[in-house]
């Protein structure tokens, strides 16, 4: 069975931004954020909230849900705290969005960082597309997706027209099997800048 499904992933770029609190200086790293996902198939770890992401028919996956578990299991993330202060309390930057929807982006993501999702894609074999929702002031950054370990493929990310002008990037024809249970679909930046 073939199944063109939708997979969609918000991101945004983020330039360097810096605040005073009381007598140090706090700035936020060049990098992107991420408002949801739209996934048909591809699971993580223990999941955030109470259930899985099942993927199969229009399914879309909140970037802001990612796995629980912390640093090295649910994410990687190279800086310290949440900088945007809202919704979760752990190392990854979330603040809300102006994205169709609302609710909250992951934002200050850098080279080298990752999340993860889990997912149950319900289909033995079908071949999906993965839509990625992005904003970026300037073009140039990069997302791989994996599940399992395996790459599925890379997005490059283009200027949007800025932080909170959101752009989709699709990422089509992936093949992916299914009725295996959960699945570890996994988000990595490979070049910051969106």
């Amino acid at each position: 069975m073939t199944l063109a499904a939708l997979k969609t992933f918000w991101f945004r770029a983020v330039a360097a931004t810096c605040r005073l609190t009381g007598h140090s200086k706090v700035c936020r790293a060049p990098g992107y954020s991420l408002s949801e996902l739209e996934v048909y198939p591809q699971p993580a770890r223990a999941f955030w909230g109470d259930r899985s992401h099942h993927v199969g028919g229009t399914n879309i996956i909140q970037a802001e849900n990612y796995d629980t578990g912390g640093e090295s299991v649910a994410y990687y993330n190279t800086t310290v705290g949440n900088p945007g202060g809202v919704y979760r309390s752990d190392d990854v930057g979330i603040e809300p969005t102006s994205d169709t929807g609302g609710g909250y982006d992951v934002n200050s993501l850098n080279t080298g960082e990752w999340l993860e999702y889990t997912a149950n894609p319900p289909y033995p074999t079908a071949n999906y597309t993965i839509s990625l929702r992005v904003a970026a002031p300037a073009a140039g950054g990069q997302l791989r997706v994996r599940i399992n370990g395996a790459v599925l493929g890379t997005v490059n990310i283009p200027n949007t027209g800025g932080w909170q002008t959101w752009q989709t990037v699709t990422l089509p024809t992936v093949s992916l099997t299914g009725g295996i249970g959960s699945q570890a679909l996994r988000l990595e930046v490979i070049t910051n800048g969106f």
